[in-house]
């Protein structure tokens, strides 16, 4: 007996108070979800498989809720509270070791769609649909976090179309709902009871109108390149392709070398030519270089040297055959002991680079409208084609994610598997340098290429300070001598030749490679901003068995770059350090900004007062009484007459004017019995003297 009463207590408060019939606003509602889970479907932010299941099985629920809208649905409830809870475990289970921002995004994807497709199973009420459009929009936002393709406005338009059907559906739904009270009589407008009767497309058209325009304010007040585009569009009108500038794939054109003190231009990185002098320090802007697209982001390598010679480095890679196809494939297996993770990263030109593909290490694919380039032998990618600002190609590769652990175990190569050049070292180098290189090597965890790489950068870590401003190396001096025992003080070029030449002086291979740092994700689409000052010197070892794993000896002195940190404090970081620097440098156009902002916050405000009375004066005087009453707490009941109503605002608020109440209720009696009563004008009179007065 106790358990059928509670079942029925159960039955009587989950009971549908006010199913929702109209069959077009489910329709509109399931539309604008559907787009947005398309959205998150076809932009990758959710497991394909999962997210596809999901976009099946929506309909069916909208139609399994309509069909029960009636009913109290109670047992459905529990069990969808059950798989709700179970939902949010899975979630907080999914960002368990989660590093990087973009790694969250894919459980909160999978997390919105869940709860989205057990939402739409108990949808009886018009509240419950507008909750499901709104969520909607949270789905659509996944999907532009990812940096969709023009394309995907197609779902955003047919989003919008349906959530002004919904809008105007809920409206009229509104209204009946109110006319079914006694509030109004049906068929009469309650915003407009003396106005014409609106049309279903005029009212949508309305609020796409306005809805546009708002997005039109916004893209208009967003800041964009004066040289922008709005992207790849999903339809080409033709092109001749991109001009060729030479046909041996070198690099086209060199940066300056870094022969003197300062090393290229503002935005020329001196570390893209044949030939670098470690001595040179480059003063190098924020101007953005290009615009990354990826889920992982990693350092984007350029060049490869492996000619170390009086104190400079080289390159001996021949010219290459180059590779053709759309897309490029590239043969460079690592290792069978390596662990990979496939990396796709989608490159927009924003200024002009010399003809070097940059990647992750190591690319597999390369798609580039030239549909051709060239490989080099030490890891260089390079194309014949002019790779000016406007330039978009993606590159696939398989980076290294082997354990540490692993690494550490590795032993290395006999003699006769390693390649000299990545071990030469010239006779120029101090001997002290070679002593060093013995003493750490010997201080590692274990004689292993990858502990020995550790144990060198953690001790340069340690002993030298990473400054643009360093002392400047004699010309007579060895670079990596002066840094390690004279000036302690450099910059990523010097200190990245420093770990090479200590390593080769060991035995164990590396390289010195430029490139630039991932750059810094941007809030809105979410991708990274590469700028000048992004160029970048690293090492590179050879772990037998895996291949070439990297080494940032500066980020070990400044933690310049950390991609597998925590991306997120060094984003806030650099996004504080950016606002500081540009308020201090000219404080006068963020103080006429905030002013700006403060004085259209004023305009906007009092534009909305003055609609919200305009609205509010289109109204019957009967309803906008009611509207105060409500909010002095007198709340009109749905089956309270005029008089009902009047006789209970006169006992609970003595002080409003009881002929002032009379005479809007006389209107309102009027209007709903077609009897004689005081006009339009006369109420609205007395409606402005009860809000004056209460």
């Amino acid at each position: 007996m106790a358990g059928g009463r509670l079942i029925r207590a159960v039955a009587e408060v989950n009971t549908t108070r006010r199913p929702e019939h109209d069959v077009t606003l489910r329709v509109a509602v399931l539309v604008a979800v559907m787009a947005g889970a398309l959205a998150v479907l076809f932009a990758g932010a959710a497991p394909l498989g999962e997210s596809t299941a999901i976009v099946l099985v929506m309909p069916l629920a909208f139609l399994w809720s309509h069909r029960r809208r009636n009913d109290s649905n109670w047992a459905a409830k529990i069990v969808i509270s059950v798989l709700a809870v179970a939902v949010l475990i899975r979630f907080f289970d999914g960002l368990s070791g989660i590093t990087t921002v973009d790694d969250a995004r894919l459980p909160l994807s999978v997390l919105f769609l869940e709860i989205q497709v057990l939402h739409a199973f108990d949808l009886p009420q018009r509240r419950d649909l507008m909750f499901g459009l709104v969520s909607s929009l949270a789905l659509l936002g996944l999907a532009l976090a990812t940096g969709p393709d023009a394309w995907m406005f197609v779902l955003f338009a047919l989003h919008l179309s349906a959530s002004a059907v919904a809008l105007h559906r809920h409206g009229r739904s509104r209204a009946q709902e109110w006319a079914e009270d006694g509030v109004v009589g049906p068929p009469v407008d309650v915003e407009d009871p003396g106005g014409p009767e609106r049309s279903p497309a005029r009212a949508t058209g309305r609020s796409v109108a306005a809805v546009a325009a708002v997005a039109v304010l916004l893209f208009g007040l967003l800041p964009l390149r004066s040289s922008g585009s709005l992207g790849g569009l999903p339809f080409s009108f033709g092109s001749a392709g991109p001009a060729a500038t030479t046909d041996n794939g070198r690099i086209q054109p060199p940066f300056a070398d870094g022969g003197g003190a300062q090393g290229g231009g503002p935005v020329d990185y001196f570390g893209f030519a044949d030939r670098v002098d470690p001595r040179s320090v480059g003063e190098l802007d924020d101007t953005p270089i290009m615009r990354v697209r990826t889920d992982r982001p990693r350092p984007l390598r350029g060049v490869v040297f492996d000619v170390y010679d009086d104190g400079v480095w080289g390159r001996s890679a021949t010219d290459p055959r180059p590779v053709q196809g759309l897309p490029v494939v590239l043969r460079q297996p690592r290792g069978e002991a390596s662990v990979q993770q496939r990396v796709t990263q989608t490159i927009e030109l924003l200024h002009a680079t010399p003809n070097l593909v940059f990647a992750a290490s190591d690319p597999r694919e390369v798609w580039l409208a030239a549909r051709s380039v060239a490989p080099w032998d030490d890891g260089t990618l390079t194309t014949s084609v002019d790779m000016s600002a406007g330039t978009v190609y993606s590159v696939v590769s398989a980076i290294d994610v082997t354990p540490a652990s692993t690494l550490r175990t590795v032993r290395p190569g006999s003699a006769g598997t390693v390649d000299p050049r990545w071990t030469a070292l010239p006779d120029s180098v101090p001997q002290r340098v070679h002593d060093l290189a013995r003493q750490l090597a010997a201080q590692a965890a274990a004689p292993t290429p990858y502990a020995i790489a550790e144990t060198v950068q953690a001790w340069i870590g340690n002993r030298v300070a990473y400054s643009l401003e360093g002392p400047v190396v004699p010309r007579s001096a060895d670079p990596v001598d002066h840094l390690l025992f004279e000036s302690r003080v450099g910059w990523c070029e010097p200190i990245a030749t420093s770990m090479v030449v200590l390593l080769r002086s060991v035995g164990i291979p590396a390289r010195f490679v430029t490139g630039f740092q991932p750059g810094t994700r941007d809030l809105f689409s979410g991708q990274y901003v590469v700028r000048a000052a992004d160029a970048h010197a690293w090492v590179e070892v050879e772990v037998p068995g895996v291949g070439w794993v990297p080494f940032d000896p500066t980020g070990a002195t400044s933690q310049v770059l950390d991609p597998d940190g925590r991306p997120s404090e060094v984003l806030i970081g650099r996004l504080l350090a950016r606002l500081r620097d540009a308020v201090t440098a000219d404080p006068r156009p963020w103080v006429a900004g905030a002013a700006g902002a403060l004085v259209l916050a004023g305009a906007g405000w009092m534009a909305s007062a003055a609609m919200a009375a305009r609205r509010l004066r289109r109204r019957s005087p009967w309803v906008r009484l009611l509207s105060a009453l409500e909010v002095e707490g007198v709340a009109a009941r749905p089956s309270d007459t005029p008089r009902e109503a009047v006789s209970r605002a006169n006992r609970t608020l003595p002080h409003l004017d009881r002929a002032e109440l009379d005479l809007v209720r006389a209107h309102e009696e009027a209007r709903r019995y077609a009897a004689p009563g005081p006009d339009d004008e006369s109420a609205h009179a007395a409606v402005d003297r009860i809000l004056t007065r209460r």
